[in-house]
């Protein structure tokens, strides 16, 4: 964890690859991703071939540079509505970036989102997706979108706006653990909840008596969770409405009223301060891999060449 929050290089994700067309195709679809820039999301920082498993697989690696900076889940309680609005639009402005580009986050959670400690501005961190790559492995359960669970139909933007929706309910309502989230829904998946339809009236009251949210702010984040990605609202659209109705057309001034599970969370939080960072959960984006060092294109093509000759 210390590693990850200095701003080193860190391995974000390893794909097996069992042939050599199948790397060579994941490579060009990586550095898709390398490319990418703008100020709420990590750069990518290099895409390198690493040495053979020992059942043969071949792993492709996709390194970055994680950024200083706090995880969102430590940072929620000391929001004012301010603070609030201002991470919800920085969110909104990385996501309408990633569907203009055509890519997908496909694991937005607080633990991937970093808090940068000059000017509060959220970074998204992860392993992005091209629409339609289902090899890629999907988020994490907990904020996955019923799409993006069942992988059918196919994950969208809307995909991430309705784990965006379910961030800034945990935003609005307080939470700076997933512990409380879990005990809300009754043990049971945002999705599974948001497919059966039962999401929205579980969420409703609960973000009604935090008070964090104006009525306005309520209906537009029920509309993020619907559970058919048809009626969502996409990205843009999101960030264009919120921009327009400024920070109290959707948040309040109060702080978040602490019901049992938000102050149950914090209260794990202080006891356990490395609790709800992505090191600490299932399917981090940082792997048990050592670092990697940076290899640009033409040293990574040399390397390419040198595993196809030691075959």
């Amino acid at each position: 964890m210390r590693e990850r929050a200095s701003g080193k290089l860190v391995t974000l994700r390893r794909i097996l690859c069992s042939d050599w067309a199948q790397v060579n195709e994941t490579m060009a679809n990586c550095y898709q991703w390398v490319t990418l820039r703008h100020p709420n999301i990590a750069v990518h920082q290099s895409v390198l071939l690493d040495q053979p498993t020992m059942d043969g697989d071949l792993p492709v690696c996709l390194v970055a540079e994680h950024p200083t900076g706090e995880c969102l889940w430590k940072v929620i309680p000391a929001l004012d509505a301010s603070g609030r609005h201002h991470l919800a639009l920085g969110l909104l402005e990385a996501l309408s970036f990633l569907a203009q580009q055509h890519q997908l986050h496909n694991d937005l959670r607080p633990s991937n989102v970093i808090v940068s400690p000059a000017d509060q501005r959220p970074i998204l961190v992860g392993f992005l997706q091209t629409p339609g790559l289902e090899r890629f492995p999907l988020g994490y359960s907990d904020f996955l979108s019923p799409e993006a669970a069942a992988r059918t139909p196919a994950p969208t933007p809307a995909s991430d706006v309705f784990s965006l929706g379910l961030v800034l309910a945990c935003l609005a309502l307080g939470y700076s653990s997933l512990d409380p989230l879990r005990r809300l829904l009754g043990g049971r998946f945002a999705w599974l909840l948001a497919d059966e339809g039962n999401l929205v009236e579980i969420l409703r009251p609960a973000l009604e008596r935090a008070g964090t949210l104006n009525p306005t702010g309520v209906s537009d984040l029920m509309g993020m969770l619907a559970g058919d990605p048809r009626v969502r609202p996409q990205p843009h659209e999101c960030l264009e409405r919120w921009r327009a109705a400024g920070e109290t057309g959707v948040w309040l001034d109060e702080g978040p009223t602490p019901s049992l599970d938000a102050a149950e969370g914090q209260s794990l939080a202080r006891a356990n301060p490395e609790a709800g960072l992505a090191t600490g959960e299932p399917g981090s984006i940082a792997s048990t891999h050592p670092v990697l060092p940076n290899l640009t294109p033409p040293n990574l093509q040399r390397n390419l060449h040198l595993h196809q000759q030691a075959r």
